[in-house]
């Protein structure tokens, strides 16, 4: 017997740009299907693929429609399909979801199986999207949602950024802070410059995000995600020194402007 898919959390319901109505096949569940249409003809007209590589489920998506989105999944899992299907532009349904700051969908999908890891063809997971897109509330549905241990904080998209260092660089401070209260390095260096996320701060003059990175260094203990005094101390000491470099640029900048 089939798992009961758990009901997500509501949340906007936002497309990402116009597209052609949804035309399912009714009905869609098999206890609703007659002899005339099998549940074997809704399975396959739920997971073909169009002219873009999108399915029906990256339809719904897109335009916003949760209870397809539900049916589909369903459908998915009837017919023994994984969720981690690839439109033409390497975007998964979850990718789409998160792209269109749909967390209830994020929900959906990740509970019912979609992997949390899967990559677009910049080499970024659903984390690194939901960062790249500034959309906390889909990373904390895509965190909370997913097994123990199934996301990788930090895993590097072909830039060699951390989930982290793309929410510094994009601004967005509250998927960062959700991030490290989650576990994610806050000393991973990129792979091409070698920098920190508190370094890429400094260099992009986020005086916000950068005090925001010494504050949750400064917290952090020995029994905080296995973080000690000795790792933190040094990473503190140089982020001190460069918030006063960074807090001289802003205010010879004001003064500069007036």
């Amino acid at each position: 017997m089939e798992a009961a898919i758990p009901s997500p959390p509501a949340g906007p319901l936002l497309p990402l740009y116009p597209t052609p109505p949804l035309t399912l096949p009714t009905p869609l569940y098999p206890m609703m299907c007659s002899m005339e249409h099998p549940l074997s003809a809704d399975i396959s007209a739920a997971t073909r693929a169009d002219e873009d590589g999108d399915t029906p489920l990256h339809i719904a998506v897109v335009q916003g429609n949760l209870p397809a989105v539900h049916q589909l999944v369903t459908l998915f899992q009837h017919g023994g399909r994984e969720l981690d299907v690839y439109n033409n532009l390497r975007q998964t349904p979850l990718h789409l979801a998160v792209i269109t700051t749909l967390p209830s969908a994020v929900w959906l999908l990740v509970s019912a199986g979609a992997s949390p890891m899967a990559l677009d063809r910049h080499g970024q997971t659903a984390a690194h999207l939901a960062c790249e897109h500034r959309n906390p509330t889909c990373l904390r549905a895509l965190l909370d949602s997913a097994a123990p241990g199934s996301v990788d904080l930090e895993a590097r998209n072909y830039d060699g950024f951390t989930a982290l260092h793309v929410a510094v660089n994009t601004g967005c401070h509250q998927a960062a802070l959700l991030l490290l209260e989650r576990g994610a390095d806050i000393d991973a260096v990129d792979i091409k410059s070698g920098r920190s996320p508190l370094i890429h701060a400094v260099a992009n003059n986020s005086l916000s995000m950068v005090q925001l990175l010494l504050q949750v260094s400064g917290d952090m203990d020995g029994e905080a995600e296995g973080y000690t005094i000795t790792r933190c101390g040094p990473h503190y000491a140089l982020g001190l020194v460069l918030l006063v470099f960074v807090s001289i640029i802003h205010l010879e900048g004001r003064a500069g402007s007036r």
